[in-house]
């Protein structure tokens, strides 16, 4: 009679929410630089972190006024962290049962996740020659 709740607790515990955001570290040298995504500005400058939607493909673009433009391209992934059972035990004379696990990793030991590649972005900006005031 509970062997099918089990199973059905066990296969919707490993899963994600859809649209979850995913954390961006980006920096630049020098710092200050706008931060565009997908061509608009975001209203963040460098160094920040960025909650972005980890649904699709974005184009990130560095500008700094007097500098070349540097883009990126952040590509969505999904991250699998797992709770190993024989991790939880404090030395060998404790039982290996997880009792020690917190109540969210014991029901839930598969976890997935999902993140931006690359997580932490630093770029060297250059220097744009044709933006100096001597250029002809």
């Amino acid at each position: 009679m509970w062997k099918p709740f089990v199973a059905l607790g066990l296969c919707l515990s490993s899963c994600t929410l859809p649209g979850q955001p995913a954390h961006v570290s980006l920096a630049s040298e020098p710092p200050g630089a706008r931060v565009l995504l997908d061509g608009v500005d975001s209203g963040f400058v460098t160094p920040c972190d960025v909650l972005l939607p980890a649904d699709d493909e974005l184009k990130l673009d560095l500008h700094l006024p007097g500098y070349k433009l540097e883009s990126r391209l952040l590509v969505p992934e999904t991250q699998v962290d797992t709770v190993y059972w024989r991790e939880a035990y404090i030395r060998e004379q404790v039982w290996r049962f997880p009792l020690w696990l917190q109540l969210s990793d014991f029901v839930r030991p598969v976890k997935l996740r999902s993140v931006m590649r690359p997580g932490r972005v630093y770029v060297q900006l250059e220097r744009d020659p044709s933006a100096d005031g001597n250029a002809p």
